[in-house]
């Protein structure tokens, strides 16, 4: 099932994910391609690298983690068919954490970018105050990089970061209505001051440069020209990029739900495997019991008539004596039709249990017995010799002899078919080592198990000199009737 979520995982999160990956190799490789153009340019015109020495803390660090981040990048990118034996080594070393890796990378290589053009913006290192004019526009640009490569929070901060330090530029460091006239600052002032004077040779300057269409900007063209493109840029990449972060973000939901499913299915198969095999070993245990029934069944009608014989040669001699060989000769009779019937009538097993009962009295004299049935007998059905052998056990491991603590038989059958049986006892002297109970006990909780399966509920607990089992009946099945009648 894992290795089908991470196929399924694999296929919803690979478009996209190949498509960022190219997104930053192109952007890693632009970063060191327009680095190593930029040295070459200034050595070529001004004969250093850069401006200012104090470039360099931002410009290397940005070649050297977009260098690191290309070549992890095109490591995990490129088809392994051609990757020498070392790289596929490499490659498969880095896979177990290609999640920590590409957040790593993805904010290692453009941060240093981010920094660098934020110096740009600031003038850090410029010999001229011209930053609005062209510096801003690795700024804009950069916006709609961050929000594929570091998403819409790292956008919105940047984005507040490039517009207040525009605000801070045209409205704090050159003001409003600086004019770029590209002089020394004596001859601009000079110059500014002829204007206002309306001497001749400034006029006539100026009247030369509007007809040429060179008349010297303002920092407010600039500026409302950067606030276009920062705020539509903004707008686009927050926007078409959130789309894309939605979508993405929305995959482990989808995984999570296709999990769910799987997990449900595996369950329900798994349920449906064990009801299957409890009904096999149910099946076997039915059969097993028939068969050894019938190796080892007596002659009902054999039992019957020696049973009638030896109640007519007693009835002369003891009413008492014919009477017990007649409660024995319905017993023996229950017993052995029960064999033949899986169910029987609530009222059908505690009649057979009363009988049980007068027998037992008949051979204690002294028996203390209080027994009470609630409820409509004649309704609620059960297996057979269920209630009896709980008596039984009364019988064999209790003392019913003690008035005091006499043995109580409580059944109630509700009306929806369910049946509550209590069975308490004072325990005897010879009991067990488990205080009461024995083999009759195990064989009838394996024969709730399977036949019960889990609609039944067999409490048995000791409580000082007392013993007490305590057994809940759920209705059974019709399809259990119809198979073992």
């Amino acid at each position: 099932m894992q290795e089908i979520l991470f196929r399924i995982k694999q296929q919803l999160s690979t478009p996209f994910a190949l498509a960022r990956r190219r997104l930053i190799l192109i952007l890693n490789g632009a970063c060191v391609l327009l680095a190593l153009g930029f040295f070459s340019a200034e050595r070529l015109t001004t004969g250093r690298f850069v401006p200012d020495p104090i470039l360099y803390w931002f410009i290397i660090p940005a070649v050297l983690a977009n260098l690191f981040s290309f070549a992890y990048n095109f490591l995990i990118y490129a088809p392994t068919g051609a990757q020498s034996p070392r790289l596929q080594a490499l490659r498969s070393t880095a896979l177990p954490h290609q999640e920590l890796l590409d957040q790593f990378t993805s904010w290692s290589s453009f941060l240093p970018v981010l920094a660098m053009s934020f110096a740009n913006i600031l003038g850090v290192g410029n010999p001229s105050r011209d930053s609005l004019v062209a510096d801003f526009a690795l700024a804009h640009s950069l916006i709609i990089g961050t929000v594929v490569v570091l998403g819409r929070r790292a956008t919105a901060v940047w984005t507040v970061l490039v517009f207040g330090t525009l605000l801070w530029t045209v409205f704090f460091r050159l003001g409003y209505h600086y004019t770029f006239h590209y002089l020394t600052p004596a001859e601009a002032t000079h110059y500014e001051k002829a204007l206002l004077e309306e001497r001749a040779w400034a006029l006539e300057r100026q009247a030369a440069l509007e007809e040429a269409g060179m008349r010297d900007p303002q920092a407010n063209r600039y500026f409302h020209e950067w606030t276009v493109f920062i705020l539509v840029s903004f707008a686009a990449a927050y926007f078409f990029g959130g789309i894309t972060f939605d979508l993405f973000n929305a995959l482990p939901q989808v995984v999570r739900q296709v999990e769910v499913v799987i997990e449900d299915s595996v369950e329900m198969n798994r349920r449906l495997q064990e009801a299957d095999l409890k009904r096999e070993r149910a099946e076997q245990e039915v059969l097993k019991a028939q068969l050894y029934h019938l190796r080892n069944q007596i002659n009902p009608h054999f039992l019957h008539n020696t049973l009638n014989f030896i109640y007519a040669r007693a009835l002369p001699v003891s009413d008492s004596l014919a009477t017990a060989v007649g409660q024995l000769s319905d017993l023996m009779r229950y017993a052995l039709e029960s064999d033949h019937r899986s169910l029987v009538t609530l009222k059908q097993e505690i009649d057979h249990v009363e009988n049980y009962l007068q027998l037992q009295s008949s051979r204690f004299h002294n028996l203390s017995v209080q027994s009470r049935y609630q409820g409509d007998l004649e309704k609620p059905r059960l297996i057979p010799l269920l209630l009896t052998t709980l008596v039984e056990n009364a019988f064999k491991h209790g003392d019913l002899q003690d008035p005091a603590q006499p043995l109580t038989i409580d059944v109630t059958a509700e009306e929806n078919g369910s049946i509550h049986i209590r069975v308490c006892n004072k325990i005897g002297t010879t009991r067990t080592t488990s205080g009461a109970g024995g083999i009759g006990l195990k064989n009838l909780t394996k024969r709730l198990e399977l036949i019960y399966q889990e609609g039944f509920s067999f409490v048995s607990r000791s409580q000082r000199e007392r013993y007490e089992v305590q057994l809940t009946l759920q209705p059974l099945a019709t399809p259990f009737v119809l198979i073992h009648e």
